[in-house]
């Protein structure tokens, strides 16, 4: 991957990051604003898959293709976030239920315990489930990659066929059809990373060629509408466009191969560094955002003004990067720890077949 590639996916995915976040601050603030983020929000989603994609190939088939490296990075990325996020998200209903029980109630569906475990296991949206706590919404997205992340390892670890095509049936049945009919999305990335350099048509034309598939991107997001069905209006939930989620993370995938193909200077080393400090909190941008803005629009009756809710989103962003530092940006310290389970996960799986032996 070049610099130059790095950097344009930095600004992809602080790009999408952003715009979910505007997307559920006027969810709060502005509905009149969210009926018409909301798709470009989904779309932003779909991008973050296409990129996920893309990063998940080119850090495993470039480097050393080693189980545990797959399963430790993996698992040390997501709970990094994804535990500190369901601890905040708790916290803050707790609290925020009893300072405004009204509105909390309003946002509750039930069940939840149950809701954070099956959030905390990967588990919310497997088959026709919706189980997200409902002032994290965004969760749901997580199970989809934890699921891709683990079909993509079974198909690029397991060596024996048969063993690998048992385990992919397993999981399919496992996670049920919401998730696997967005997986095309993510594998868009895995193609895009294989097939990177070989496209020679677009050398010719790349200028053209790269104005082209940002064009039809700008388009497939903001014009595009929602195909066979709006998301969450039937059992598919998230998954209900699913045909327009393909054309959009084929244009995704589209951009990015033609800007790779442009062979562009690196930039900066200051901009790339900026670019690429940013880009490491959205992450945490992404599963902190809602339960914050949750909090604060239950608390602060005073949200209905442009400049209070400027206010208010930057101070969520200020908080969300402090939380970051903290979290995310100590993903070293939960890497030792998989690290240490998984070899005692391999030490007990062994002595338990050595008796059964």
């Amino acid at each position: 991957m070049t610099p130059a590639t790095s950097a344009f996916l930095d600004v992809l995915r602080i790009t999408a990051a952003m715009v979910v976040f505007i997307n559920h601050c006027a969810q709060f603030w502005s509905p009149d604003i969210f009926a018409v983020t909301a798709p470009i929000a989904h779309s932003a989603v779909i991008v973050f898959f296409v990129l996920s994609g893309y990063v998940i190939a080119y850090s495993t088939l470039e480097g050393d293709r080693n189980t545990e490296r797959f399963v430790v990075a993996r698992l040390s990325r997501l709970y990094s976030v994804v535990i500190p996020a369901l601890l905040l998200t708790a916290i803050l209903q707790v609290v925020g239920g009893r300072v405004n029980p009204q509105f909390y109630a309003e946002h509750s569906r039930g069940f939840h315990i149950l809701r954070y475990v099956l959030t905390a296991c990967f588990l919310q949206n497997i088959w026709f489930f919706s189980a997200s706590p409902p002032t994290n919404l965004p969760f749901w997205s997580l199970s989809y990659e934890f699921w891709y992340y683990a079909l993509f390892g079974v198909a690029v670890f397991v060596r024996r066929t048969a063993s690998k095509l048992c385990t992919l049936i397993a999981l399919a049945i496992l996670i049920g059809p919401n998730i696997l009919l967005l997986m095309p999305c993510w594998l868009v990335g895995v193609a895009v990373f294989t097939f990177r350099g070989r496209l020679t048509a677009l050398v010719v034309y790349k200028k053209f060629v790269f104005a082209l598939s940002a064009s039809l991107l700008l388009m497939a997001v903001t014009l595009m509408p929602p195909y066979p069905h709006n998301c969450s209006n039937n059992c598919f939930f998230y998954s209900a466009a699913f045909l327009s989620d393909w054309v959009t993370a084929l244009a995704v995938g589209f951009t990015i191969i033609s800007f790779d193909e442009l062979r562009v200077p690196p930039p900066q080393k200051l901009l790339a560094l900026f670019t690429r400090r940013c880009a490491d909190h959205t992450f945490s941008l992404y599963l902190y955002h809602f339960p914050l803005i949750a909090f604060a629009t239950a608390i602060m009756p005073l949200h209905k003004t442009v400049v209070v809710q400027g206010g208010i989103a930057t101070c969520i962003v200020f908080v969300i990067v402090l939380l970051s530092l903290c979290t995310e940006a100590k993903r070293s310290n939960w890497r030792a720890m998989f690290t240490v389970g998984y070899y005692g996960f391999r030490r007990f799986m062994s002595s338990c077949y050595a008796a059964s032996g």
